[in-house]
């Protein structure tokens, strides 16, 4: 009822790890904003931005803030989540690592947008809207 209150639609996406961005990749390509590769180049480009703004705060947290992976308790350092983000396949992890909170700001940053998320959950909902500044 949420998503037709608002005239949009439910649309499957392939559950593969990459389905954030295939997601992602779909709205930004009916916007007509520039992605032309699709759910690859935007992963590829989500991972570049992140490497290229570890010293930004987005919304004021550290970029770098935002990687903890849930495997990952003790900490993951920015370049380590960049090179498994980055991977396309699961041949060198042993898994896709799919998109989440620090790939929703690349891409909101990259295309200076605004990107809400619908859940499932009826109480939650976000909306990712970019503020970022250099820190030291």
């Amino acid at each position: 009822a949420r998503l037709q209150d608002g005239g949009l639609r439910l649309r499957d996406v392939a559950g593969d790890g990459h389905c954030q961005f295939r997601a992602i990749a779909h709205q930004l390509a009916a916007l007509s904003l520039p992605i032309d590769a699709g759910h690859e180049e935007l992963r590829r480009r989500c991972v570049q931005w992140l490497r290229q703004n570890g010293c930004r705060t987005i919304n004021g947290v550290r970029t770098a803030d935002f990687v903890a992976l849930p495997e990952h308790p003790e900490g993951i350092t920015l370049s380590q989540y960049c090179d498994r983000m980055a991977a396309q396949t699961a041949a060198r992890f042993g898994r896709i690592y799919w998109g989440d909170h620090a790939t929703l700001l690349a891409t909101a940053s990259i295309f200076s947008c605004k990107i809400r998320v619908y859940s499932s959950l009826s109480s939650w909902d976000a909306i990712q809207t970019p503020r970022t500044t250099v820190v030291g």
